[in-house]
């Protein structure tokens, strides 16, 4: 059975051509002419990938994106816009967008971002051991992430504090950090100021029911990769990490 992409443009000849590309590469390709529309059609099928641009009358990418999430749906969504700056694509990331494509970047880009997407598998890189820190306090959560990520192949170490984690930071070298603001000790904040001035390429997402206290700011000098509310699926959660790895 093919593979169902939904295509989300305010522009009907941009729609036309990644239909006909993609029907082509032997997809089934359906089209949506808007935000408001693209709902409607989800309502209705399900479908394995969104190609979501971002600038659109009425009801923008954003707001797409924003409903898709609170739908509670596994969808993966590639950005394929012509405005995207950093802010701007980092903010459709942490809404749940996989990946982004220029629309200057050209058809084949595009078409290897898709593929990869469709061909999502759990995380290794010729043999090499990835491993993720889990800095949570409460051990239901953090047990939970940890369960989730190794079934995927990673190895996970858990610390229960802020201090702990620089600790681990310093002695593991991870790949990708999943940082609580709520801890015992010094916050989430301050933990990755301290992060960063050991490791300023390790990536960062915050996970938490508090996102709306940290401050511009600290979002980009820190450079926080994904802000995650902590109640966010398994799916999701692997969704995240296998893009960003």
């Amino acid at each position: 059975m093919p593979k169902k992409i939904l295509v989300v443009d305010d522009e009907a000849e941009v729609r036309e051509y990644l239909k006909s590309v993609f029907e082509q590469r032997g997809y089934a390709v359906k089209e949506a002419s808007g935000g408001e529309n693209a709902l409607a059609i989800l309502n209705e099928e399900d479908f394995d990938l969104m190609l979501l641009d971002l600038v659109m009358p009425g009801m923008d990418g954003f707001q797409v994106l924003k409903a898709i999430r609170a739908s509670k749906k596994f969808l993966p969504v590639i950005i394929v816009t012509a405005y995207g700056t950093d802010k701007r694509l980092k903010e459709a990331i942490s809404l749940g967008a996989v990946n982004f494509v220029g629309k200057g970047e050209g058809i084949a880009e595009l078409i290897k971002k898709i593929e990869s997407c469709l061909n999502l598998s759990p995380a290794s890189i010729e043999g090499e051991k990835i491993d993720i820190l889990v800095v949570e306090d409460e051990p239901a959560v953090s047990g939970y992430f940890a369960e989730i990520l190794r079934g995927d192949g990673y190895t996970v170490k858990v610390a229960r504090s802020g201090e702990e984690g620089i600790s681990l930071v310093i002695k593991n070298n991870p790949r990708l950090i999943l940082l609580d603001i709520m801890l015992p000790g010094i916050d989430g904040i301050e933990t990755l100021r301290q992060v960063r001035k050991i490791d300023r390429k390790v990536t960062v997402f915050i996970v938490s029911a508090h996102l709306d206290i940290i401050s511009e700011v600290d979002r980009y000098s820190l450079d926080i990769y994904a802000e995650l509310e902590k109640s966010l699926g398994g799916d999701e959660l692997k969704r995240y990490v296998r893009e960003v790895l």
